[in-house]
């Protein structure tokens, strides 16, 4: 796939989570060989990449970030140890990067930006992030109650476990990649949340207490994991169940449990498929599916990682 931005040559689009059923972000990694010089907004981006109708992920989803020139999203490009992006243009202002370590630029979704680039880039990744997504983790932090967050237009040093956080999303963008919705946007709600400490002039308010969920609330969260582990489970289904806002949900139910969702429910879907395994006749593809992986390749490396054995060894010895 190519986009078709204004740039001196076309940029290939390695990966790309368009056709996720991902909530209110995306994420799209590119390469460019050749030096070159773009100038786009986030929005029009967008709509380059989605190759016009194609747009974001279909049907649509709560959340998702529009295509229109009026967009107030936000994009952040991750560099990485002096390739890629060598100066930036954002609002008038021009930042030099050239030398400078890994890190990212935050691109607001309505203001054109200029992008030069060098010979080096091997891939360059894009995070785009839609305002409801943004509001929804700064209230469940306590930077804000009703208004939207706006970011600015900024140049930023990586902070800790941003990268970390990026380079799981490129992972789960790519093709054949496990479709693991929950972990997606566990790790996206991570993402902005580091966003956030990093751009001081939104944390006017105070970062809410970490609550624990009630007995009540956890095991209505719990029931509803245990009888929807044969379907995709999101974090939006999660926090219904416990009556919180998505990033809300996820803080308290890991300071309650001391896991993530993600790390939640894998287990109980890695107990389930256990128990098939070694209790039935039925075929592993056949468990997986039933336990909610999207692959049986996802079951055999997760059980391999789990028990230490893959699926038909542990077959062999129960």
């Amino acid at each position: 796939m190519i986009i078709d931005s204004e740039c001196e040559h076309p940029i290939e689009v390695v990966s790309d989570s368009a056709h996720r059923p991902w909530r209110g972000f995306r994420v799209v990694e590119k390469a460019l060989m050749e030096p070159a010089e773009c100038t786009f907004t986030p929005a029009e981006l967008a709509s380059d990449i989605g190759g016009g109708d194609a747009g974001w992920s279909e049907p649509l989803l709560d959340g998702e970030l529009p295509v229109g020139a009026d967009s107030s999203d936000q994009m952040v490009t991750v560099r990485r140890n002096q390739a890629g992006v060598t100066g930036v243009e954002l609002d008038g202002q021009w930042f030099d990067l050239r030398g400078s370590t890994s890190g990212f630029v935050v691109h607001p979704g309505e203001m054109s930006g200029r992008y030069a680039w060098d010979a080096r880039v091997g891939s360059v990744q894009l995070v785009l992030l839609s305002q409801a997504l943004i509001d929804n983790v700064a209230r469940g932090l306590g930077y804000a109650k009703s208004a939207s967050v706006m970011l600015p237009a900024m140049v930023g040093q990586e902070p800790p476990g941003f990268m970390h956080a990026v380079d799981q999303l490129v992972g789960l963008s790519q093709p054949g990649a496990a479709q693991d919705v929950l972990l997606a946007e566990t790790l996206a709600h991570a993402f902005v949340a580091h966003l956030l400490d990093r751009t001081t002039n939104v944390t006017l308010g105070r970062r809410r207490r970490v609550e624990r969920l009630s007995v009540m609330a956890l095991r209505q969260v719990h029931e509803r994991i245990v009888d929807g582990l044969h379907a995709p489970l999101d974090l939006s289904v999660l926090a219904e169940a416990a009556g919180m806002s998505n990033y809300h949900f996820a803080r308290a139910f890991k300071h309650t449990t001391g896991r993530t969702p993600h790390e939640y429910v894998m287990a109980h879907r890695l107990e389930r498929a256990a128990s098939l395994i070694s209790g039935t006749s039925r075929s592993v593809t056949e468990i997986a599916f039933e336990c909610g992986f999207s692959t049986p390749s996802h079951l055999t490396s997760q059980f391999r990682g789990r028990f230490g054995v893959v699926p038909s060894e542990w077959r062999r010895v129960r």
